[in-house]
């Protein structure tokens, strides 16, 4: 293999790598802020949703806020998913209203027994991805809240940057390619000009010195040293 190609077979492998990572890193970033601005969203309402839930339940509840009042988020207006349970995962009390199916099983919902949780699911009864906050009740023991958004918009906006960046990242191999092949050939030009004058030297050669570019590195160092050889050759087979 040539050493042109080898060198931009590795200025695309370090360039593939460089953004790899940078996109990983920026998606996690991303993702992260996300689920940051959401699950705030989610305690917010949950600490309003536990004492209303729990008023409810032993109907003394004279709050005028109703269950299904909108979560609001980035200015979109969305209805969440409450259930107050047991530690059984025995419904309680709902939102929507009537409904006496688990969103989550009970082996999920177990692991808010002592401390609130934060999971990514798909609940009973509904498609796509919802994000849940399961939170021990803090006014009625062996109860827990449980607290769901979808995350359509939120997923698919993702998913369309993970797109775009699987494409920029085609790009990104094709530009390292394309400039790969030229910085190459342009710093291995002076060695195939030296290589091209010492194949032309032959028996009839007067002038037998290379000229050597005024590079000041590696390159110019090596021809020196092959002029020193050539006229070292040249001195001994004009001695003989």
């Amino acid at each position: 293999m040539k050493i042109r190609t080898r060198l931009t077979l590795l200025l695309v492998v370090a360039t593939s790598i460089i953004f790899g990572v940078s996109a990983f890193l920026m998606v996690q970033l991303l993702t992260r802020n996300l689920y940051a601005t959401l699950d705030k969203s989610l305690v917010n309402r949950v600490h309003f949703l536990t004492t209303t839930l729990t008023e409810k339940e032993h109907g003394v509840s004279t709050r005028p806020t109703p269950l299904d009042r909108p979560l609001t988020l980035g200015g979109t207006r969305i209805i969440p998913l409450v259930q107050l349970v047991s530690n059984q995962n025995r419904v309680v009390a709902s939102f929507p209203t009537g409904s006496s199916t688990p969103l989550l099983p009970s082996t999920t919902v177990s692991q808010a027994a002592r401390h609130a949780v934060f999971l990514n699911a798909t609940p009973k009864g509904y498609s796509g991805e919802y994000r849940f906050l399961l939170e021990p009740s803090s006014l009625e023991p062996n109860r827990i809240l449980v607290i769901a958004r979808p995350m359509g918009a939120d997923a698919e906006t993702i998913g369309r940057l993970k797109e775009f960046l699987w494409l920029g990242w085609l790009l990104i191999m094709l530009l390292a390619a394309f400039a790969g092949n030229i910085l190459s050939r342009k710093a291995l030009a002076p060695i195939e000009h030296i290589r091209q004058q010492a194949e032309s030297i032959d028996a009839g050669t007067e002038n037998i010195e290379l000229e050597i570019p005024n590079t000041a590195d590696e390159v110019e160092a090596l021809g020196k040293t092959m002029n020193a050889l050539l006229l070292r050759l040249h001195k001994v087979f004009s001695e003989q």
